[in-house]
């Protein structure tokens, strides 16, 4: 994840939440889920937006309410991203979400940002 390269993070960011299936909840808690926290975080859009699309797996290992309290608060800090693509990203994701999620934790937690990402004027 310290690499310098972002072909070597955007692959991490293909992977990881593959791994997780193999490694099982509570490993993939413990040691997945700091590094999808961390490359939702990189600089580099390419990475975001890799692993925003391969984030489904690990919704199905973690669960619902693991991946609300770790995963969605970084979520939401996407809809405020400067580039359009990782906005797209977010929200090409969603539908996935609303299928996993909850319906009241859906709406509570992500409807804001649906909202948000409506009014954004570059969509």
């Amino acid at each position: 994840m310290n690499d310098n390269s972002q072909h070597v993070r955007g692959s991490l960011a293909l992977s990881v939440c593959d791994v997780a299936k193999n490694l099982g909840k509570e490993h993939a808690l413990t040691y997945i889920v700091p590094v999808v926290v961390q490359l939702l975080k990189d600089q580099a859009t390419e990475v975001r937006i890799i692993l925003m699309q391969h984030l489904r797996t690990l919704t199905e290992v973690i669960g619902h309410y693991d991946f609300d309290r770790h995963i969605i608060p970084q979520l939401s800090q996407l809809a405020n991203d400067k580039i359009w693509r990782v906005k797209l990203a977010l929200v090409n994701f969603m539908p996935e979400l609303a299928k996993f999620l909850e319906a009241g934790l859906f709406k509570e937690r992500l409807e804001p940002v649906i909202m948000s990402l409506l009014s954004d004027s570059v969509f």
